[in-house]
């Protein structure tokens, strides 16, 4: 038998959001976009990035 501190968590927003994004994303006729596919799909106005040298040496993506 479960305890309720399991049924609690099985049951809790979360989970039930986590299962609805999944819902979602693999939905055939309408899959909701992540933010970056959202950009590239549908933003008329993307964001773009462009890659810039950072102070310690490594690379970085800002926007222009």
């Amino acid at each position: 038998m479960a305890s309720a501190e399991s049924l609690a968590q099985f049951d809790g927003e979360g989970v039930r959001l986590a299962a609805l994004a999944r819902f979602f994303r693999h939905h055939p006729e309408c899959p909701v976009l992540d933010f970056w596919q959202w950009d590239r799909e549908r933003n008329p106005d993307r964001f773009e990035t462009k890659t810039r040298p950072a102070t310690d040496g490594s690379t970085s993506e800002v926007p222009r």
